[in-house]
Order: structure tokens, then sequence, then C-alpha cells
């Protein structure tokens, strides 16, 4: 250190980090790949505090908003760490002081949470079986992967690719129209309700907790379910 320091006649102190705690607290320590060899070791980064101690450049490490990507999470969520380890008054300064530096800061983690809730759709397309493999068995997987595209926000939905979006489409209208005709049969299959007995009470009960668990019942005709349900009720 005192031979480098020397050389670039350093005008100030260079401090040791042997056990690493101090890059790892600032996330400069992590996954890195040289001749496709994947190892961990130090990831290099600028870290430049003010004389007040308060950190001012670390947000301009990161990358134009519109050139993110998911594996810039890690730097921007490091980025907000650092600035919410810093106290009222400091925080108060920063955004009064750099203030196109926070809105970029905050205008990255939207981005990249879009992303994240975007990556999770995608992965859980990847997950559904080929349409034309579907069986009744795949329902749950189906029907999560529908609600959590469902949820999605127009902001969200941009980073889906039209193959995703397809698939998941194709997946719940074959998942929903086979799940009705089941539960349509089921309907069909129930005693009148004049002869409704006791001994139907499993059957009437798998036909309501069928047609319950339907996301969509548009097209279900459930009067003699109905009836039948409240035959049993009498009995």
């Amino acid at each position: 250190q005192k031979n480098f320091s020397d050389k670039y006649a350093l005008p100030f102190p260079l401090l040791s980090d042997p056990d690493a705690s101090v890059i790892k607290a600032f996330g400069a320590w992590g996954e890195k790949k040289l001749y496709g060899k994947t190892y961990e070791g130090i990831l290099r980064k600028t870290f430049i505090f003010n004389e007040k101690g308060e950190l001012v450049e670390i947000i301009d490490d990161l990358p134009a908003a519109s050139r993110l990507t998911l594996d810039d999470a890690r730097t921007v969520r490091m980025a907000r760490s650092l600035f919410d380890a810093l106290d009222a008054a400091a925080k108060a300064t920063f955004k009064t002081e750099h203030e196109a530096q926070y809105n970029k800061l905050v205008a990255c983690e939207k981005i990249i949470d879009d992303m994240t809730a975007a990556d999770a759709v995608t992965t859980a397309a990847n997950k559904l079986p080929d349409p034309d493999s579907l069986t009744l068995r795949d329902k749950e997987t189906v029907y999560a992967a529908k609600a959590a595209l469902d949820a999605l926000t127009a902001d969200q939905k941009q980073y889906l690719t039209s193959e995703t979006i397809s698939v998941i489409d194709q997946c719940y209208t074959w998942m929903l129209r086979t799940e009705k005709n089941h539960v349509r049969q089921l309907i069909d299959d129930l005693p009148d309700e004049d002869k409704v007995t006791l001994a139907d009470k499993k059957q009437i009960n798998a036909a309501k907790a069928a047609y319950d668990a339907l996301p969509d019942k548009t097209g279900i005709d459930a009067t003699k379910l109905e009836q039948a349900v409240e035959a049993l009720k009498k009995l």
C-alpha cells in the first residue's frame, strides 16, 4: 500500500480489507467470468463520499434507464441500500443537491421492478407443458401463470415477448374450455331435484366444488346443481 501510495502521490490514506467485509457490504464482491470460467471475486466499483461522509457518486455508475437489463438489478438495489443507509438530513441534502441522480435511481428502480415482475411470468410460462399435451392435472400451473400475467401492469407487460403471452393464453383457453366441459358433465350427471338422496351427497359436493373452482363461469348453466344442493339441505 505504501509503495503504491508513494508512487502516485496519493493525498489520502489507503485502507485494507483483509476479510473482505467492507467489499461485500458495498456489493463489490460477486460472480465473475473469465475465459468461460465462473468464479467469485472483486467487482470494480467506485464510491465517492464528500467531506461530510455522504455518498455522492454511486448513482452515476448506474446504466441509463433505457439500457437497463435484469443483470443490473444488483447494482440498482445496492445504490438504494446505500442511500437508505444515510440519515434523514443527509438524504434530504442529497435529494436537493443531486436531484438528477436521485431521480435516475428512482427511474432505474421502477424499471428493474417491472422487469422482475415480467421475468416471473416468463418463468411461469416456460414451466407450462406444450398446449398440445395439456391435461387437467396441469390446471393449477396454468391458472397461476394466467393470474400472474393478468396482474401485470401495462409497463410490466412491455418486457414480455408476444410468444410468452400467446403460450399462456393458449394454455388458459384450452384449460378453461376443457374444465367447463368437465363441470357441465358433472352437473348433467346429477340426479333430478326430486330424486336426490343422502347417498348423492358426495357426488353433489364434488360437482359444486368443481363449479366453484372455475375462474370463469360464463356459459355454465348451474340450475340443476343449485337445485340438487337445495334438495340435499332439506334431507
